[in-house]
């Protein structure tokens, strides 16, 4: 299995289904995991490529003007950013809906 973007000409933000909002601050991530089984797509020497047997669930919880927010989100992309930060995108998860 490869990654392909189905249309790397469109900018993300282009394609997004939903509008944004900046929402500076800081948010505290629980990973809803201690192990996850995965399969080993391919290696070089710096690194490997691993696909996820599950979804890797998160909950988010942040404090906006004093009131704490939880939500359950599922982790949908992750950019490698300058120096040891990485970016994710995260797909919130409706609790009531119907599995």
């Amino acid at each position: 299995m490869t990654y392909s973007d189905s249309n790397p000409d469109v900018a993300s933000s282009d394609r997004r289904s939903s509008s944004r909002e900046s929402s500076p601050g800081p948010v505290r991530i629980t990973i809803d995991a201690q192990s996850l089984s995965a399969k080993l797509e391919n290696r070089s020497a710096q690194g490997m490529f691993v696909i996820l047997d599950d979804a890797l669930k998160v909950e988010v919880v942040s404090a906006d003007g004093g009131t704490e927010e939880r939500v359950l989100a599922s982790l949908t992309r992750v950019a490698a950013l300058p120096g040891q930060r990485s970016g994710w995108g995260l797909e919130l998860i409706d609790e009531n809906a119907p599995n």
